[in-house]
């Protein structure tokens, strides 16, 4: 009897065991089964989120290109949303001034959105240099970027259209053409200009281009942006009160000044033009002031200098014109 009783106990035991195992199991189970589907569900998210930082990605190098050859960044309008692949991204603008602006570009992929912040700034400026610029002697100048935005010589090396170690990439040499350009004729005050003189339009090359002192060089058909002068040389000086390209309604636009060496500009002077001498020390004395763009290997501007940007300097040449034109991301975060 004893016996008997004892295996109904052990038989019942057995069956709440394996009853408590079978619902072990079974939460163990679902819980399994539940951590699979959450990560399967996870992973066209995961994937979505790629493909929108990706999209949003090859929008940084859209709006570069949306905003080359722009004069003033704060009239740009927002592009319109583009399609890439099964994505899109959209561009806003914000933050701009002349020269820098802020675009927060939201790429869109299924049911994911990434955002990127990026700062945009051209390559173009009043002052470009693939070395330093020098302040010397204490001066007191001035930068002028637009009507909003100046800088002096405290805050020259931070200043909006100041570039300081700019890569040869941005600021190539320019080689004089062959066949060699014919020299600035006479009448132009030639290579040599000790009198006042016209410069007919053209293409041209001195190996030492110098105005002297007090000397006055115009362009003709100044209102006219395809009369344009292109003066290659190994060397160029303009010296105290000599002034090239000023007279009234002068364009920056329509002069360009190529060279290879040095680059000395008086005390008093007054040009408008590019002067491209990417490979050249280039000195401004004393109370000058050019209106256009300065591009040198090492800048030095002295007391009293004023360089009033203009970023159509050059414009209306082939050889300088794009790099004003260039804008390039200098700063830029995932949000």
């Amino acid at each position: 009897m004893d016996d008997q009783k004892k295996g109904k106990n052990e038989s019942g035991s057995a069956m709440i065991i394996m009853i408590a195992t079978i619902a072990v199991l079974s939460v163990i189970g679902y819980i399994l089964g539940s951590l699979i589907s959450r990560h399967q569900g996870s992973i066209p998210t995961n994937m979505d989120s790629a493909r929108a930082f990706a999209i949003a990605q090859s929008g940084v190098e859209y709006v570069g290109k949306y905003l080359e050859g722009r004069a003033d960044f704060r009239t740009v309008a927002n592009p319109s949303t583009k399609t890439l692949g099964t994505g899109t991204f959209g561009t806003a603008f914000s933050g701009a001034t002349t020269s820098q602006i802020t675009a927060t570009i939201t790429g869109i992929s299924g049911t994911a959105t990434r955002r990127l912040t990026v700062r945009y700034q051209k390559q173009g400026g009043a002052i470009l240099s693939r070395g330093p610029i020098n302040p010397m002697n204490n001066p007191n100048g001035t930068v002028v970027c637009d009507a909003t935005t100046s800088c002096n010589t405290a805050t020259i090396h931070t200043c909006e259209c100041t570039r300081e170690n700019v890569p040869a990439s941005v600021i190539p040499d320019i080689p004089v053409p062959s066949p060699q350009p014919p020299a600035i004729p006479v009448g132009g005050g030639g290579c040599d200009a000790n009198s006042n003189g016209t410069i007919p339009a053209g293409t041209y090359y001195c190996s030492n281009y110098r105005i002297r002192n007090n000397t006055d060089i115009i362009l003709p058909g100044i209102l006219a942006p395809d009369r344009v002068v292109t003066i290659f040389c190994d060397t160029f000086s303009i010296e105290n009160q000599g002034t090239i390209n000023w007279n009234s309604g002068a364009l920056a636009s329509n002069l360009v000044i190529i060279v290879s060496n040095n680059v000395t500009i008086g005390q008093n002077v007054n040009l408008k033009a590019a002067v491209y001498a990417p490979s050249a020390t280039v000195t401004m004395d004393n109370s000058s002031t050019i209106t256009g763009m300065l591009v040198g290997n090492v800048v030095s501007v002295s007391n009293h200098y004023l360089v009033n940007y203009d970023p159509t300097a050059g414009a209306n040449t082939p050889h300088v014109s794009t790099i004003s034109a260039l804008a390039a991301a200098i700063d830029w975060r995932d949000i």
